[in-house]
């Protein structure tokens, strides 16, 4: 059966202006039409969403469902599945907050994915990069005693489907490189820093791995075809920075600091750029370690003005909050973005389509065009003149899912569906076919 939602303001992701009065119509999980038609036959199931904005799914290049599968070992007090249900949580809750598709980068096993896409877990479609690549003496590779508030990770095992994050060497990386695509990620993510307020004596700026490192991960995770997304948080230097783009990253997260050499390189390569505003926003005036506060508050503004210089070369974004415990981080990541130099129909696409492109899944999700998943969201409110209208759970009149309801009033005037291809069974090991 079809259905239709019919007289919203839609907002297609693509950049077009937006459309009033329009219907979008579902076929299955499908779009099949958006159209300005508002009668249709009896067997179709029409809603009427006057005063309402239609608009793509969101898409969060950056979060982490299960981050203290990064160090297990500070887990202890609680059972390993009281961990697993916590992230099933957290997906859930970002599915019916509005977050259609995310990229999980750093504490997420493969399984998730698989029970996302399988019906048995409610939760935005998933890519995971599983863990941090990181040299010895990283981002999170933390010694008792010798400072830092993270309990370590590197005196204990990892989650089962997780491999260790560390690697140093030519040999070395790109065997870990190969380790991490043999557990089930789709992309591979790397730290090339660690974060401006490292509690060490160490230089928080410097380079984590040498460029031939970095150039031998960036080609094995390309010879498999896949990309590569580089964390990078030097607020002092960009040698970090410049080195992982001469080496051919596919994206930067966070990188408060771009000089017009970064700048020219991203432009040159093409290179996606993650800024996440949110969470250096939460680091500033949240963190409960005040010695971070005023760190985070410097990294803030630099942000703010390579984002501006990123934008006026052309450099790509997407939308990442890098986190997934709190929700409604989204909408605040777009008005922000929206108040340093972009326009709130530029920030819309940064968090739809945009981050479909930059996923590789623009051709499935992304935006409402007739053929791809009808990932959307009803919003009670016009988003364009308050993008902060998405930070509020109460504002989604129906979040849909591959034409499915998830969450919303709206939701409830649906008839059930069983989930397909829901398979309860024990799964029998299988021979690999090659």
């Amino acid at each position: 059966m079809r259905i239709a939602l019919v007289g919203g303001t839609v907002i297609d992701g693509t950049g077009a202006s937006a459309s009033a009065k329009t219907t979008v119509v579902i076929e299955g999980s499908k779009i099949a039409e958006v159209t300005q038609q508002t009668q249709f036959s009896q067997d179709v199931k029409v809603f009427d969403v006057s005063g309402k904005t239609v608009m793509p799914g969101l898409i969060d290049t950056h979060v982490h469902f299960g981050v203290w599968f990064q160090w297990l070992i500070s887990q202890q007090a609680v059972p390993l599945s009281y961990l697993m249900a916590k992230t099933a949580l957290h997906m859930r809750r970002a599915l019916e907050t509005g977050v259609t598709t995310a990229r999980d980068l750093g504490g997420l096993e493969v399984g998730f994915v698989q029970a996302q896409s399988d019906g048995l877990i409610p939760g935005p479609r998933l890519h995971t990069g599983l863990v941090i690549i990181q040299a010895t003496n990283g981002l999170t590779d933390i010694m008792p005693g010798v400072g830092g508030t993270i309990t370590p990770q590197g005196l204990t095992a990892f989650l089962p489907g997780l491999p260790s994050p560390w690697a140093d060497g030519v040999a070395g990386v790109r065997a870990k490189v190969r380790e991490v695509l043999r557990f089930g990620a789709q992309v591979v993510k790397v730290a090339n820093n660690a974060v401006p307020w490292s509690k060490t004596y160490l230089r928080p700026d410097r380079p984590l791995f040498t460029l031939e490192e970095m150039e031998a991960i960036v080609d094995e995770a390309h010879r498999a075809g896949a990309k590569v997304c580089c964390h990078v948080v030097g607020y002092e230097s960009t040698q970090a920075t410049i080195e992982a783009l001469k080496a051919g990253v596919d994206l930067l997260d966070h990188a408060p600091l771009l000089d017009d050499e970064c700048i020219e390189e991203m432009v040159k390569r093409k290179t996606w750029y993650c800024p996440m505003f949110s969470i250096i926003e939460f680091h500033a005036h949240r963190n409960p370690d005040l010695s971070v506060r005023p760190i985070a508050a410097k990294a803030f503004e630099l942000t703010r003005e390579s984002f501006r210089k990123a934008l006026e070369a052309g450099v790509r974004v997407c939308m990442g909050t890098d986190q997934a415990i709190e929700t409604g981080w989204q909408g605040n990541e777009m008005a922000i973005m929206a108040e340093n130099g972009m326009t709130p129909m530029q920030s819309i696409v940064t968090s739809t389509l945009a981050g479909a492109q930059c996923m590789g899944m623009d051709g499935l999700v992304g935006s409402l065009e007739v053929g791809k998943e009808a990932d959307l969201l009803v919003v009670d409110g016009e988003t364009l003149k308050d993008l902060r209208t998405l930070a509020d759970p109460k504002n989604l009149f129906l979040v849909m899912q591959a034409g499915k309801p998830v969450s919303g009033p709206l939701a409830a005037e649906f008839s059930y569906q069983v989930p397909e291809n829901l398979n309860l069974l024990p799964v029998r090991p299988t021979k690999r076919a090659w």
